[in-house]
């Protein structure tokens, strides 16, 4: 319902995607978004995690956890300024 109001005001001609590889949200994300005539980009898709890890402590950009399902990590906590517990991925995708 959101992306319909925008689209009264201005043309939704793409929207980008952060998802790296859960295959059950990108094809929500296709099918729930694709009758909005809009492409879809997820620029991260397959990305390898060590370049992903190593551009993002780069780019200088501050990144904070802002869901966990684990006590080792919390929200709020700064991405790099933990170790990822056994078994997660670095970005909590798995």
């Amino acid at each position: 319902a959101g992306l319909a109001t925008i689209r009264r005001h201005i043309a939704i001609e793409r929207l980008c995607f952060g998802d790296l590889h859960l295959e059950h949200i990108r094809g929500w994300r296709e099918e729930a978004l694709s009758g909005l005539g809009a492409d879809l980009h997820f620029p991260l898709w397959h990305a390898d995690y060590e370049e992903l890890s190593a551009d993002l402590r780069a780019s200088g950009v501050p990144c904070d956890v802002s869901a966990t399902t684990v006590d080792a990590v919390a929200v709020g906590q700064r991405f790099g300024e933990f170790e990822t517990p056994r078994g997660l991925d670095a970005f909590g995708e798995r």
